[in-house]
């Protein structure tokens, strides 16, 4: 496998001190596909939600949760694991998140997290599952296609040591190769194999700006009359062939009263390596509008071979569009809120322009009055409360 650079902007995933909890994951299952899927293709700042069985938790943990710990100030580590067909463990690390909050639900807990840097070995050749196996208990042996015992989520008693942080492309580059990597062993290691995952894509918007930010519930926050430039950075696994049609796309949606796309939202993966742009952009409003903005991993498979339990992959040259199925591989939903300062603005300066109109110098020649300024007054603040109401109806401009 290629040896990638090394991230430039490394550095320490954690200090000394930090709280980490240690959430494993695996590719035996259709949930657990997108979950890491999401993993490595959400940008910083995006929230998701993990969920594992009370039998996987570890009972200290689970019982400190349950007398209500939120998990505040609480670092997750998000490991992905796979037991290959010679025996051995091939166990990668995916993600870093903070814990937003943490509850018990019946016989489920579920944790919201925010996610963070990508997290990658720090010395090559050191193993990170024999670091954790020195601070955990009662690790899975081995993670096979039935329910193997041991705890999946747990407290490290200290944080890792061996593991560096990055939020560069490389960064994301690298941690794509450990997925691969796991995935690899997975589908040698699996009898009936799950469904091969040909592709991982990174959707990368620009740097937060006073027009945009992610707030702290996971809102993509857009300012009205401004556009959004994702870029959406797609890698093909090492085992995938010669590419001579496409072996899926990443397909973005829009459903929002007050947003467009102003290019195209299909970002076919017909190469190795890629990146493109896909644009947002959004009319001025008078009032805030809410919606969604869905991503889809989309892969590419033989219709003949779609209802198999491991569909083939579109990568020779025989399967064409009219030969193949589209298989959804995981889809995220991003919460779409656009206005931010520019609607209570504009609402504002059309009441204050509505105020000024109705406003009548006195009949006798003097100057203002309080009088004189009363009908004004009362037009500017109703039509600035009816603006900001939604006079306009659904946000549209």
């Amino acid at each position: 496998m290629e040896q990638l650079p090394y991230p430039r902007d490394a550095q320490r995933a954690f200090g000394v001190r930090d709280r980490v909890w240690l959430c494993l994951t695996t590719l035996r299952h259709r949930r657990f596909v997108e979950d890491a899927i999401h993993l490595s293709g959400l940008p910083r700042g995006a929230n998701m939600r993990l969920r594992y069985r009370r039998q996987y938790i570890d009972e200290t943990l689970w019982s400190r949760i349950s007398e209500g710990e939120t998990g505040q100030g609480v670092y997750a580590l998000v490991v992905l694991g796979a037991t290959g067909c010679d025996g051995k463990n091939v166990v990668r690390p995916l993600r870093k998140a903070r814990v937003r909050s943490v509850r018990c639900d019946g016989s489920v807990l579920i944790i919201d997290i925010v996610l963070d840097d990508f997290v990658l070995d720090l010395i090559p050749g050191m193993s990170l599952w024999g670091e954790v196996q020195q601070s955990g208990s009662e690790l899975p042996v081995r993670f096979g296609p039935t329910p193997q015992g041991g705890k999946y989520l747990q407290e490290l008693k200290a944080a890792p040591e061996r593991l560096s942080a990055s939020q560069s492309i490389e960064g994301w580059e690298r941690s794509a190769q450990a997925f691969f990597e796991v995935a690899a062993a997975e589908a040698a290691g699996a009898g009936d194999g799950p469904i091969k995952i040909p592709f991982l894509y990174f959707l990368a918007p620009p740097p937060q700006r006073w027009y945009w930010r992610f707030n702290n519930e996971g809102v993509m926050d857009l300012e009205a009359g401004h556009s959004l430039t994702l870029e959406v950075h797609t890698a093909t696994a090492p085992a995938i062939g010669v590419l001579h049609n496409p072996v899926g796309e990443v397909l973005l949606e829009l459903s929002h009263p007050a947003a467009t796309f102003s290019s195209s939202r299909r970002v076919r993966v017909d190469s190795r390596r890629d990146v493109r742009a896909v644009r947002i952009a959004t009319p001025a409003l008078f009032r805030r509008a809410y919606g969604h903005l869905s991503v889809r991993t989309v892969v590419f498979v033989n219709a003949r071979s779609a209802d198999a339990a491991e569909p083939e992959v579109c990568e020779r040259e025989a399967m064409s569009a009219k030969t193949r199925d589209e298989l959804v591989m995981a889809r995220f939903d991003f919460p779409l809120g656009v206005g931010r300062g520019t609607p209570v603005l504009a609402s504002l300066l059309v009441s204050i322009a509505a105020g000024v109109a109705t406003y009548k110098s006195p009949a006798d020649g003097g100057g203002l009055t309080w009088g004189s300024l009363l009908t004004p007054a009362i037009v500017t603040l109703l039509a600035f409360g009816g603006l900001l109401l939604g006079l306009r109806k659904d946000g549209k401009a």
